[in-house]
Order: structure tokens, then sequence, then C-alpha cells
């Protein structure tokens, strides 16, 4: 079967969908072996559902006050946060900013009563990237704050690391503002299409865009592989409410455009197998049909887990990327001609050589290469804020952490081209177990520094940097450090977390510059 389930999530859709006796049956079993307070997060969403279960079966349950205490809840959650959300998409229409409600907000969009079934923690947005910074405006006007990154901060590259940021107010109304509707799809011609395609529905009085029937599908299978009973549930209602409308041809279409027809299909026919909702025999052959050689491969990787998260498995995703964007190599129609193709196309040949050099070569990068290759960094971004390269994450409130060993950023300077200059960068070194010290090297391309940032004396750091100053037009220092002390918090016991933390750099600035010797 496609959509692995525990056990317990098997007898919570039986309990669901199943027929009298086995509907019963299956309930009572998931609660004799799930005590209410042990219930894992995907059951606690469908309590609503489970609640009406209970009272359609007619089943004897000690713990029911409770259960439909929490589907109470629910609902006044989905209430709290549409109410929340109205105002802004007034605004947002006023503005010409288009948006269109994603996942569990379409859902509640086509049909409200979903709102007393289903628990959301957050309303999905979808917004064009150029509208984004707009859009959050308009969020902040009305008391709402970024949760996490701070998007007003990105640059160029940050939104192709990240799909989408988080705003809230109260700490109960939480919008997640997509530019990308799911993680990995970055499709600019597709995203167009979704607002081309999409609905108006009647939101409780309110009018409000919700993706068509197809896509609305499509985009379900594209986020399935994560929590694979809600998928289950949410897609089941989708096709049992609105599968005579939905526009198969077009769904067929859109999943062969996308390269997801194998997946598609393994989906939709475990779904039919688990719920017994219909779908078009056609439909389901067609997509097979249209499968391309390479996506069994990228399906096996992305749903099984098989390699996890190795050198492997991301060298096998950018091989995927490469033989689907050559058109000769993704329209092969066996895995032989496939093969062929690869071993007899130079460009595909050596691309994916590259890729498989660059994955797994031990990394033996001076820190003059690694200045070296983000040269041109700075070059033609704003002249008032600091450039960031390879090796930072996405800024927050407090400025941006390092992620790796090293990492590249650019200050812009008014000072002539070559003058030395004092950078004072404001930092935050990462000191588990009550260290003070913090050592880092670092170069601007003509000399190689260590310094020991000393948190013992004050805290944040004010770390000055001597630097030459590059650049024809817009000067700049640019520079790159590798950081001698970093380390992850789950190896010093702290938390769960397993990035690689150096310093974080909140800001950097000139202090004073004097000309070349």
């Amino acid at each position: 079967m496609t959509i692995q389930l525990t056990s317990a999530e098997k007898l919570v859709l039986t309990s669901l969908f199943g027929q009298p006796p086995a509907a019963g049956k299956a309930y009572r079993n998931w609660r004799a072996r799930v005590p209410l307070d042990k219930i894992d997060g995907n059951a606690y969403r469908m309590m609503p559902m489970l609640v009406e279960a209970a009272k359609r079966q007619s089943l004897a349950d000690p713990d029911l006050p409770r259960m439909r205490g929490v589907a109470k809840s629910v609902w006044a959650h989905n209430m709290l946060r549409l109410r929340g959300l109205l105002p802004v998409l007034a605004e947002l229409r006023r503005s010409g900013i288009a948006c269109v409600l994603l996942k569990g907000a379409a859902m509640f969009a086509r049909e409200a009563e979903q709102m007393g079934r289903r628990c959301t923690y957050d309303f999905d947005l979808l917004i064009r990237r150029r509208d984004l910074l707009p859009a959050l405006a308009a969020f902040e006007a009305h008391g709402f704050i970024q949760v996490g990154v701070r998007a007003d901060r990105f640059e160029d590259n940050d939104f192709e690391a990240l799909h989408a940021v988080m705003v809230e107010r109260h700490r109960a109304e939480n919008y997640e503002l997509h530019w990308w509707p799911t993680p990995h799809l970055r499709d600019e011609a597709y995203i167009e299409g979704i607002f081309t395609r999409a609905e108006t529905v009647n939101m409780i009085g309110h009018e409000v865009s919700v993706p068509s029937l197809a896509d609305h599908l499509l985009l379900a299978i594209l986020r399935a592989h994560g929590n694979r009973l809600e998928w289950a549930l949410d897609t089941h209602w989708l096709l049992q409410q609105f599968g005579g409308s939905l526009d198969w041809q077009r769904f067929v279409e859109l999943a062969a455009g996308l390269r997801i027809s194998y997946r598609s299909m393994r989906y939709l026919r475990s779904l039919v197998g688990l719920t017994k909702v219909s779908v078009p025999p056609w439909v389901v052959t067609e997509l097979g049909r249209r499968s391309r050689p390479v996506e069994p491969l990228e399906f096996l990787i992305t749903e099984r887990d098989v390699f996890q998260e190795t050198r492997l498995k991301k060298f096998l995703f950018e091989a995927t990327a490469i033989v689907l964007s050559e058109p000769a190599l993704a329209a092969s129609t066996s895995a032989a001609s496939l093969c062929w193709k690869i071993l007899t196309s130079r460009s595909a040949r050596r691309r994916i050589i590259r890729a498989a050099v660059i994955e797994f070569r031990q990394d033996r990068c001076t820190l003059a290469d690694v200045w070296r290759h983000h040269g041109s960094l700075g070059v033609d971004g704003p002249q008032h804020r600091v450039a960031f390269g390879a090796g930072w994450s996405l800024p927050d409130d407090v400025g941006r952490w390092t992620e790796k060993h090293r990492a590249v950023f650019s200050v812009p300077v008014d000072a002539p081209y070559g003058a030395l200059c004092r950078i004072e960068a404001v930092v935050r070194p990462f000191l588990p177990c009550d260290r003070k010290t913090f050592g880092v090297r670092y170069t601007d391309g003509q000399v190689i520094r260590t310094v020991t940032l000393n948190a013992g004396l004050e805290y944040p750091v004010r770390w000055q940097i001597e630097a030459r100053a590059i650049g024809s037009q817009n000067r700049r220092v640019l520079i790159a450090v590798e950081l001698l002390d970093s380390g992850r918090p789950v190896d010093f016991r702290i938390s769960s977390d397993d990035r690689m933390l150096g310093i974080n750099l909140e800001s950097a600035r000139l202090l004073d510059w004097r000309a070349a010797v």
C-alpha cells in the first residue's frame, strides 16, 4: 500500500469511513489502544470527526464530553482565525493584491461546516512573490507580526530557500503567506495558472478565491508525503463532495506538466483502497500511461525515505532534476532508453558527473577559495545593508545564524578602492556549557587573520574587522569567515536542534577607513 499509516491511524480511518459494525469495532479498538491524553497530533486534528463517528455509531465512551470540548475549541479557533483574516483580505483586494486560500482555509471556503470538523493551526494563503511585502504591510497594519523569519529582510536567494512566512496576532490568529504553494514546487508558470484558474466562492457572506478543483487536488497530492492521515481525510472529502464537478482531464494534464503523474496514480489508487472514494478508472490508467521513467525513482526517494538525508539521496535528487531539465531525456519512454540517452548525451553526462563530484568529494577549498568564489557578492545589492552569501540561515528578528563551518558576507562602504576599512560587526557567538570565547578565522582576500570573540567582556560582541575595499562602482568589503568553535546544540544536549551553529550576525557597518599605503 502506498500510503503508509500506523495501525492506530488505520483504525481512525475505518471508524470514520467504514460500515457498521466494522466502524464501531474499529472505534472501540482505537479507544482501547490509545488513551485520550496520549493521542498523537494527527488524531487530535480529527477529533470533531471522531465525535461524530461515535454519535453515528451510538457508541458509549466516557471520554466523549472531553472530546466534545476539543471539538468546540476547534470550531472556536477556526472562527477566530476567519474573523481576523476577512478584514485583511478585503484590504488586499482593495490594493489589487490577488490572494488564493490554500489547504484547510480553502476547504472551509468551499464548505463552512468543515470549520467544526477540522483542526487547523493556521490558515494558508497564496500570494504572488512580488506582492509579498505589500501583503505583509497590510497584515502588520492590522496588528500582526512576523514569526520566525523576517521576509522584509530577504534577499533574492532567500525566496528560493523557503516557501512561506508566518504572521500572527495575540498568539491565536496565525496565517502562513505562501509564494510557493508547497515546499518543493517552484514553477512560476504553474503559480500563475493557479491564479488564472482560481474560483470565487462565498465564505460566510464574503467573496474569497480558492484553487480550482483540479489544482486543489493536485496541491493535496504534492503535500501528501507529510501527514498522510490528514491528506487521506482531506482528499476523501474533496472527492466525495466535488468529484463529479472536477475537471479530471485538466488534472491529468497538470500532473503530467509537473511530472507527478506516477505519484498521483499511486496516491489515488491507495486512497480508493483505503476509503472507497470514487475516482474514474480511466484517470488512474492515464496517469500511469503519462508517467515518465524517472518518476518511480523520484517517488521512491521522496515517499519511502529510503536513503534519508544522506549524500546519496541529495545526489539522486540533483541527478533527477538534471534529467527532468533536459526535454530529450525527460521524454524517454523507458528506463533503457533513458540510460542510453544519458550515456550518449555529453552535456547530461557531464552535469551528472559534476553533481556526483560536488556531493561526494571531500571539501578541499581553502578560505581564500571561498572568498574568490563569492567575488561578486553585493555588487548589485542595496547599498544600505549587508549582503549574505553561502553559509547563512534565513533572517529573523535578531539577524542571521551561520549554518556551516564557513560563511561569506559583504558590507557596503563609502571608501575608495583598496582603502583599509574598519568594520564593526555585532555578533552573538554560539556559547554552550558556559563558554565565554569563540574563535574565528577570516580573510578579505588578501590577509588571513584569526581572532577570539570574547563574550565575557560584552554581549553581543562588537567585533572589529580590518578589510580592504573592493568594487569598481559600489564599494564594499567582502569577508569570508571560518568558524573554529562551531557546534550543534544536540551534541551538547541543550536541545534537539542538529544545525551547525557558529555566530549570529546582527549588523555590520563601516566605522572609518584609511587610504592604502
